[in-house]
């Protein structure tokens, strides 16, 4: 349903700048430069779905997986491994918190572009760690993961 929606609302979009009228004026009469900023707009839709994707993905699959991962490689139970996961959950809720007014602070396209590298290597050190400093990378990858996702 929702790829019906943005194919509806694509054309509908292409339909409406094609038939603008007043301070804009008509598609045709666009200077010639506006292809640039056009294709540099489109540029950056693209990367930004692609950091979004990355991002949600990334989400999805260490809710599904870490719980896993403790059971194995630390050998907890599953009510601990459960409470580990909570730490991860408890640090994306204050992001979600804090994303808004880092946001405003530092411009939402860095937060957007740190929120998915500055992870990255905290999660690449992660099999390397004890338990506790895993807990506490855990903790630190939630928060920035989630700090592009304000919640106000």
């Amino acid at each position: 349903m929702a790829l019906v929606g943005v194919v509806i609302l694509t054309g509908s979009s292409r339909w409406h700048a094609a038939n603008l009228d007043g301070a804009r004026g008509r598609r045709a009469l666009k200077p010639a430069g506006d292809l640039s900023a056009n294709s540099r707009v489109r540029l950056a839709l693209t990367l930004l779905l692609i950091l979004m994707f990355s991002r949600f993905v990334y989400l999805a699959s260490l809710n599904s997986y870490f719980t896993f991962y403790l059971i194995k490689h630390f050998g907890l139970g599953i009510q601990q491994a459960q409470y580990s996961l909570f730490i991860f959950m408890f640090g994306s809720a204050l992001g979600t918190i804090a994303g808004g007014p880092i946001g405003d602070r530092f411009g939402r396209k860095r937060v957007i572009l740190g929120s998915v590298l500055g992870a990255a290597p905290f999660s690449l050190a992660l099999p390397f760690l004890n338990l506790p400093l895993t807990l506490v990378l855990i903790f630190i990858v939630g928060f920035i993961i989630a700090s592009a996702l304000p919640g106000r």
